[in-house]
């Protein structure tokens, strides 16, 4: 009895908690990415065509400087 009630909780766990979930409804920019709000680090989740003309870090950041409307984190932008 004990394993089918042991089986039964895993069922219904995996029924109401589905393995496909997602961090944030947001919206990424042209580049594929976006700030996160808490310390406005960029984020870059699916890269675009855009996003991979950049060669280096600084090329990246200037493409984030370029395509990116938060205009707050934008100013903080650092290389690191």
């Amino acid at each position: 009895m004990k394993k089918f009630v042991s089986a039964l909780a895993i069922i219904v766990s995996t029924a109401i908690f589905p393995g496909n979930s997602f961090a944030h409804p947001g919206a990424l920019d042209k580049l594929g990415g976006h700030f996160r709000k808490s310390d406005c680090t960029y984020l870059l989740h699916e890269p675009t065509p855009i996003a991979m003309q950049a060669k280096d870090k600084a090329a990246l950041a200037q493409l984030i400087k370029k395509y990116n409307s938060n205009s707050e984190c934008v100013r903080q932008l650092t290389l690191g």
